[in-house]
């Protein structure tokens, strides 16, 4: 099913960059097709700034981490 197969593609690409002499980035364009759909789909994420939006998102998880363990420090 979906399920499976999104979690098999999951973990076959971490074993593949746990393994790799290679940088995520050539990892990914060695296995991104011309014109396919992941590199069509990586292009619009790109337009649409979903790295900086990834970005921002893992600064604010950070710093609410940060808050949450000093919350739990004054008790």
């Amino acid at each position: 099913d979906a399920k499976e197969l999104t979690l098999q593609t999951c973990l076959g690409a971490a074993r593949m960059a746990q393994t790799s002499e290679d940088d995520l980035a050539t990892l990914r364009r060695k296995v991104t097709s011309p014109k396919g759909t992941t590199e069509v789909a990586i292009q619009s994420m790109e337009s649409n700034n979903v790295r900086q939006l990834i970005h921002d998102a893992v600064i604010v998880a950070t710093n609410r981490s940060k808050e949450l363990a000093q919350e739990l420090c004054k008790d």
